[in-house]
């Protein structure tokens, strides 16, 4: 309990701190905007064994490169160009494995306030902090690499909605630095600009109709991952282990949004940036189907398009509370993050973040 209070805790402050980074005077925004990512950083830089990868992944590669270790069979070498630069950095300035996970926090923080900075004017930056702590910060202590690539691709999703191809295309090049799992989402522009936007809702629907049986029948895709990824590193994700099933976990993280959505169906529909990001958490949570019938790791190619809850979250709380209905809708929304947190992070167990542990030997 004293670790979700701690996470909980981090949490709260770090939204704050967002918060007076955009509403306090001039001379206090940019130490606010500092604390907002150095508070979550520091404590990811200092934690130990914290995260299934910590051991399996990250310190062994960092020691590789260092030269005071070797990987184990089995193991790559070759992890991402921008991962790879990072540790190198580090090293040419004789920083140890904590420093990797300082920056690394550091860069995925900076971005994903940027993301948020965006739509400023358009929801509360503090609670779209919150949301991001409770709902990606122990995640970010696990997936180091993607977590950096998340916050890109997030930050990328403006430029669909500005229909700027070409700086969308850049910024998912730059996400793949990090995680090549990055350009799953160079299709969603064309998805929205092409096959969503201005189409009638019967269309939409047959769209999303296909989308699930491809889905149900992903496992077919392993084929053509395997060609595109000689190392088989990525083909596991696609591997089906188990036919699809009805869970709680799937229920608690699908109804709270189905009954907010329908209870502001009307103003989703005049908004082009609600329309948007909706779209991407409902594509987000088809790819989630996956999860259920294979590896866990799926999930991970679903993340992409689930991030934007952020944005979509706080967006909704702030630009749509004009009725009853809409009011219950935005608490449901709020009330659902802190309840999937505790039954993710807390009660499950996920990313293994629990407890929280410090390289000085604190917990």
């Amino acid at each position: 309990m004293a670790s979700a209070i701690f996470y909980f805790a981090i949490a709260t402050i770090t939204a704050y701190a967002n918060h007076l980074a955009v509403n306090a005077n001039q001379k206090s925004r940019s130490i606010m905007a500092w604390i907002s990512v150095l508070i979550p950083a520091t404590f990811a830089g200092i934690r130990y064994g914290i995260g299934t990868d910590y051991f399996v992944t990250y310190k062994p590669y960092f020691n590789y490169l260092a030269g005071i270790g070797q990987l184990e069979l089995n193991r790559r070498d070759n992890l991402e160009i921008g991962y790879y630069l990072l540790n190198e950095l580090v090293i040419k300035l004789h920083g140890n494995f904590q420093m990797v996970l300082f920056l690394s926090s550091v860069i995925t923080f900076i971005v994903f306030r940027k993301a948020i900075l965006v739509y400023k004017d358009r929801l509360h930056v503090g609670l779209a902090t919150f949301v991001l702590m409770l709902l990606y910060y122990q995640t970010s202590l696990n997936i180091v690499r993607q977590m950096i690539a998340a916050p890109i691709i997030l930050y990328a999703f403006h430029f669909i909605e500005e229909k700027n191809p070409k700086k969308f295309t850049f910024w998912v090049i730059v996400a793949t630095l990090f995680h090549t799992t990055a350009i799953v989402a160079l299709p969603f522009y064309i998805f929205i600009n092409y096959f969503i936007q201005k189409k009638s809702g019967l269309f939409i629907s047959t769209v999303y109709l296909i989308l699930i049986l491809a889905v149900f029948n992903f496992d077919k895709f392993a084929t053509i991952v395997n060609y595109i990824d000689s190392s088989g590193y990525y083909v596991s994700y696609f591997r089906k282990v188990s036919s699809f099933k009805l869970s709680i976990g799937l229920l608690i993280r699908t109804v709270p949004y189905i009954i907010a959505v329908f209870l502001m169906r009307f103003r989703i529909r005049g908004d082009k940036t609600m329309q948007l990001y909706l779209h991407s958490f409902l594509l987000g949570n088809i790819v989630r189907l996956i999860v259920y019938m294979t590896q866990f790791d799926a999930d991970r190619i679903a993340l992409y398009f689930l991030v934007p809850q952020v944005i979509f979250i706080p967006y909704l709380t702030k630009y749509y509370k004009r009725s009853w209905g809409e009011f219950i809708a935005s608490t449901l929304l709020v009330t659902f993050v802190v309840i999937i947190w505790y039954f993710d992070f807390i009660y499950m167990g996920r990313t293994a973040t629990i407890p929280y542990v410090t390289v000085f030997g604190g917990q």
